[in-house]
């Protein structure tokens, strides 16, 4: 059985998303400072799951592997221990533009 992995061969945990969300303020704290309206945030984030979409790259969906790396869906590649194949072979090789692997946490620094 084909197993779909990632450039390096981490195994493929799901897509990249996007979630829209409210992060909850307090507005009791709210205040002008500088010109710019200033306030604390409660802890507390609704997110608004019927806006969930799949993050793309050049109309090419994004999938993540289990150490947060990032990679459009013509870079999948797959396994196949039961018919011989144990390294990762690209799986759409015509699709192709090149290998660029990216870490998730590049989209959101901290």
């Amino acid at each position: 059985m084909k197993e779909f992995v990632s450039p390096k061969g981490n195994e493929i945990i799901g897509t990249l998303e996007t979630v829209p969300g409210v992060a909850m303020i307090d507005m009791e704290s709210a205040r002008i400072e500088d010109g710019k309206l200033e306030f604390d945030y409660e802890g507390q984030t609704n997110l608004w799951w019927d806006d969930q979409s799949t993050q793309r790259k050049d109309g090419k969906r994004l999938f993540v592997d289990d150490e947060d790396n990032y990679f459009p869906e013509d870079q999948i590649h797959f396994i196949d221990p039961e018919n011989g194949i144990t390294e990762p072979t690209l799986a759409f090789p015509h699709l192709a533009e090149g290998l660029k692997v990216s870490h998730a946490t590049d989209l959101h620094p901290e």
